[in-house]
């Protein structure tokens, strides 16, 4: 017969009395002047398989940063009826300290989800344990903010503020302490999960199995179908007569089919394919217990690569003096080599080429893409510049930079930092103003164009191939400021050398960057590189010949 929660007419539980052999409540609660508030409570039921947790109870009276609050953890084993009944009670408002009805837990109203005797299944919850493999679970949600008590270990961002004292970031350093506490404890840091914040879980792992695998099983040699291997590893005792899986496909355009089969007495099942298998899951269903598991249909791993990057020469650029503000200086970097590797199905430079294209267009498409938007307030030079940087270090087959206004100093910040060996930065740039009289120190006063051509003799000098390299607008102009790193176009607000000084600058990274990319490559292509500008006739014999630093 099926278990059922202690009050009458309640909805059952869809699972038999002897699937589980104990019950553990886990309860996490915040003490103050005797009054315990809840921070998290489970119910977790144990196989008949698995030992029961041995009971106990820790406590930290005063923890550090919270005030004079006293944490406290326990876990008490019961049978399964008495921690369903405990569980009811937690929904209907009569929270308690296990097997101490008087010992009240102060919590929120509650929520269930789903409805009261259903069980969701394959939950992604921080507290489950490995063994548990996707447990079901059943919850309590908070309807309301958690008490002051609780939701104060988060703490109240003191330490951000100008003017910050040490015992502000002492009471910071405590709150961090208090809720590693807790952590180690329960398993996760509740302060990071709001959604489990003050709630109470019901854990009912599969009662019938251990683990649910699919493998490819075999291929056919000539026409390359599969055949899918699914493995159960049953429980001890368990009987998987009453299991049903449904082995579903999904291809790159939608579903495709599904088998449902019975496992052998092995808990093994074989499905045969009429092709090369795409994304392949499961649904495990059971006739008494109901849905015990669904996995989402994942591809499988057919090819492993992995690149790995070298150290290949360490180097050191003298920096110019760019003003009483930025001194002259040197500067290191590293040059790296990467070397490819995969095990598997190698797949063609044009396959992998091809799917680094649908992947990039997918995020796209559904707006996944990392630093979409990036505002940099006056005094951040120092984050616009590492952030810069490090995009333009992570390149692999295309670092430019397109800044109508670009100076001879931007080419020591952008233009030698740790990037791949053999991948030099451009930096396209509008010829007007190359004849303006710019003063640098150490060097004087001459057209900004020769300084540039200088600058980057200078770094071709030590560099060679791995040198930036400047190149002049030519047919295309550009007003607009760009970031390009491989396929990624990044629109800037401001010119290199102003980001992040003065003003507030913004970067934004395009959507659809396609029609901007194809527009920047012409250019570059059209350019000419810096070499070939010559200062008016006027200004010719006050160049200087050398690079006097």
């Amino acid at each position: 017969m099926s278990l059922e929660a202690s009050s009458e007419g309640a909805r059952q539980w869809a699972f038999p009395a002897n699937d589980y052999r104990a019950a553990v409540v886990r309860l996490a609660t915040v003490s103050v002047r005797r009054v315990q508030h809840l921070v998290w409570g489970a119910v977790e039921l144990v196989p008949t398989e698995v030992p029961v947790p041995a009971c106990l109870v820790d406590h930290w009276a005063n923890a550090p940063g919270t005030r004079g609050l006293t944490l406290v953890y326990g876990q008490t084993a019961m049978s399964v009826a008495e921690g369903l009944a405990w569980y009811e009670a937690a929904r209907d408002g009569q929270l308690h300290v296990p097997r101490r009805a008087g010992n009240a837990v102060h919590a929120t109203p509650f929520a269930s989800e789903p409805a009261w005797g259903a069980l969701l299944a394959e939950v992604s919850a921080p507290f489950a344990a490995p063994w548990h493999d996707g447990p079901r679970i059943h919850r309590l949600v908070p309807m309301s903010d958690v008490a002051l008590e609780v939701s104060g270990l988060r703490g109240d961002g003191t330490e951000e503020q100008i003017g910050v004292t040490e015992a502000a970031r002492r009471r910071r350093r405590g709150l961090a302490h208090s809720r590693e506490w807790f952590a180690r404890r329960i398993g996760f840091d509740a302060w990071q999960w709001d959604d489990w914040l003050g709630a109470v879980a019901l854990i009912a792992p599969n009662p019938l199995c251990r683990t649910l695998l699919t493998s490819i099983h075999e291929r056919c040699p000539t026409t390359g179908a599969e055949t899918i291997l699914v493995e159960a590893e049953p429980r001890e005792g368990a009987d998987l007569s009453t299991l049903t899986v449904e082995l579903l496909e999904r291809r790159a355009d939608g579903w495709a089919r599904s088998w449902p089969f019975v496992l052998d007495a092995y808990g093994r099942g074989i499905v045969t394919l009429g092709g090369r298998a795409a994304s392949v899951g499961l649904t495990a269903r059971c006739n008494v217990r109901g849905l015990l598991a669904h996995r989402e249909p994942a591809p499988f791993w057919r090819t492993v690569n992995w690149s790995m990057g070298f150290a290949a020469q360490r180097g050191r650029v003298a920096v110019p003096s760019g003003g009483r503000a930025r001194p002259a200086a040197t500067q290191d970097f590293t040059f790296y080599d990467v070397q490819h590797h995969s095990i598997g199905e190698a797949p063609t430079e044009v396959a992998v080429s091809r799917l680094s294209r649908l992947v990039s267009r997918r995020e796209v498409r559904r707006g996944t893409t990392a630093d979409d938007e990036l505002i940099f307030v006056p005094g951040d030079r120092e984050r616009a510049v590492d952030f810069i940087r490090a995009r333009l270090g992570r390149a692999t087959t295309r670092a430019l930079v397109v800044d109508p206004f670009v100076e001879p100093r931007d080419l020591y910040e952008f233009g030698i930092q740790d990037r791949r060996r053999g991948l030099a930065t451009t930096f396209l740039r509008s010829p007007a103003g190359l004849n303006a009289a710019t003063s640098l120190p150490d060097l004087g006063t001459h057209p900004l164009g020769h300084h540039l051509q200088l600058q980057t003799r200078h770094l071709r000098g030590q560099l060679g191939a791995d040198a930036p390299v400047v190149l002049l607008m030519n047919t295309i102009v550009f007003h607009d400021r760009l970031l390009v790193v491989d396929d990624a176009v990044w629109m800037m607000g401001h010119s290199l050398n102003q980001v992040g000084l003065t003003e507030i600058s913004t970067m934004v990274r395009l959507r659809a960057p396609e029609a901007m990319l194809s527009v920047a490559v012409r250019a570059v292509q059209e350019a000419q590189p810096i070499d070939r500008w010559e200062p008016p006739p006027d200004q010719q014999s006050a160049c200087i010949d050398g690079f006097g630093i």
